[in-house]
């Protein structure tokens, strides 16, 4: 592979690449769909993404992303927009305690999860470091 190429193959037309990025997600999800035979594949197939105006959006923050997506897939109820509130506030200074929070509360989750195949050794591991620090 060429250093330049990008590992990460995903559709092999080249209309794929001219989609808008919500298209190209719900690609990615009907495919996914697709493949597990999914009932309602074919119903998400045939509709067309939405753009949501949230109140909570910020401008120029890149580094949270992951943290925001969680929370909206954690709130997420099919419940109307000017409705649903995920609890972040939109200034940055306000929702840093919030975004830590958060943070640590996933990490957890992730972290003790029966599905991590490397739960023990981590748990393991926090345990002796707890000790060494005279915590328990």
């Amino acid at each position: 592979m060429e250093p330049s190429e990008s590992p990460v193959k995903v559709f092999d037309n080249d209309d794929f690449f001219l989609k808008s990025t919500p298209l190209k997600m719900k690609d990615v999800v009907v495919k996914y769909l697709k493949r597990v035979r999914h009932p309602r594949c074919y119903d998400i197939s045939a509709r067309h993404p939405v753009r949501l105006e949230i109140g909570w959006t910020t401008i120029g923050n890149y580094e949270e992303c992951g943290i925001y997506a969680m929370r909206h897939m954690e709130t997420w109820m099919r419940i109307i927009t000017d409705r649903w509130d995920v609890g972040l506030p939109t200034e940055m200074a306000k929702a840093k305690t919030k975004i830590t929070q958060l943070r640590r509360k996933y990490a957890v989750k992730l972290i003790t999860s029966m599905a991590n195949k490397h739960r023990k050794v981590i748990l393991k591991e926090a345990c002796q470091f707890a000790c060494i620090n005279g915590k328990k």
